[in-house]
């Protein structure tokens, strides 16, 4: 039981450090949720794929999320905390959800978002792709 507790603890510090990472503050406006999802141990639940998805899709940079996800999620959970099942909208929303980038493409735009967020534009500004003629 001991172990399974360590595990836990380690898995909701890596996921908080993995938040950490992430631009635009994204420790101070999602933690809560990190946690909430920790201590929802919902592995049994009907629906608790669902809440893996949008738990997952929780650290992808934010200019990628098609939707609301942290909104969702908390919905979701509070829904959860209800004993109550996710609302049939609340399932084809989640079931629509297209799996999360893969690691090259969330790296490089969250290297992006990290520039943007520290107001470094030139590496912007110098692509050279942006100017470029291109002859039809």
């Amino acid at each position: 039981m001991q172990r399974r507790n360590l595990r836990r603890r380690f898995d909701l510090e890596n996921d908080l450090k993995r938040l950490r990472e992430l631009a635009y503050h994204r420790l101070e406006s999602s933690e809560d949720l990190v946690r909430r999802f920790h201590d929802f141990g919902g592995t049994h639940r009907a629906d608790f794929d669902h809440f893996q998805k949008l738990y997952d899709w929780l650290f992808v940079p934010i200019t990628l999320w098609p939707i609301d996800i942290e909104g969702l999620l908390r919905a979701a959970l509070d829904s959860a905390a209800s004993s109550r099942r996710l609302d049939k909208r609340m399932i084809l929303l989640i079931d629509l959800l297209p799996l999360p980038p893969s690691n090259k493409t969330q790296r490089a735009v969250s290297e992006h978002e990290h520039s943007v967020q520290h107001g470094s534009y030139e590496p912007l500004i110098r692509a050279r792709h942006k100017y470029d003629q291109t002859r039809a």
